[in-house]
């Protein structure tokens, strides 16, 4: 659950939360055991009624509790967005943090698209502040640039191609490009992802060339 916790904990304005819903046990005990475990989780606890009765666990098909954690992604209205079995186990990193993040790129493009475009900018830059690549601590040592999610890095890019800012629009595309590049490589295939990455840099390229003439 570390994952989840921290990812939580990144968000602007609180607007991930994270809660462990358990089969049987006392809440507070569960909690007060998280809080001064390794890990220092510290997130609320639920108890789901009818544990493994419960119609909604059959739903999501969740038939043991003694195994792998299973996580579901809820919006405010109390809707799944997504389900993950075995979280734990996962090797894809953050699972339903990718989710989020790729809704974070679809609600962008959306202002994008109805011309608001300081709303866009506002909201991509809470997630993924531009970086002074000449910025230094107070000891004078140059700061290490922030690694953002690549739906992040696009969406940014699309606002940087909003506001004319060409420049910064390509970097973003190009770091885009390059880290698709490594994890469809290591898939040993060209995904969807890649291509829409790749079109939009060849539109910044292009909106660059406009500008020399």
């Amino acid at each position: 659950m570390k994952s989840l916790v921290d990812f939580a904990a990144t968000r602007p304005n609180g607007d991930v939360k994270v809660l462990l819903a358990s089969f049987g046990g006392d809440p507070a005990v569960i909690r007060a055991e998280l809080l001064a475990s390794r890990s220092k989780l510290d997130c609320s606890v639920l108890s789901v009624p009818g544990g493994l009765g419960n119609p909604l666990v059959h739903r999501l098909g969740i038939l043991s509790e003694d195994t792998d954690s299973n996580s579901v992604l809820l919006d405010k209205d109390g809707r799944i967005l997504s389900a993950v079995s075995g979280l734990v186990r996962s090797k894809n990193g953050n699972p339903l943090g990718n989710v989020v993040t790729c809704q974070d790129e679809r609600l962008v493009g959306a202002a994008l698209e109805r011309g608001d475009i300081e709303k866009a900018k506002a909201y991509i830059m809470a997630l993924a502040p531009h970086f002074d690549p000449d910025a230094v601590d107070d000891k004078g040592r140059k700061l290490k640039a922030p690694t953002y999610d690549l739906p992040h890095l696009r969406a940014r890019a699309r606002v940087y191609l909003a506001l004319g800012e060409l420049d910064l629009a390509l970097a973003d595309a190009q770091e885009a490009v390059q880290r698709q590049l490594g994890t469809d490589g290591g898939m040993s295939l060209r995904t969807d992802e890649l291509d829409e990455t790749e079109a939009l840099r060849d539109t910044i390229l292009g909106k660059l060339k406009e500008a020399e003439k």
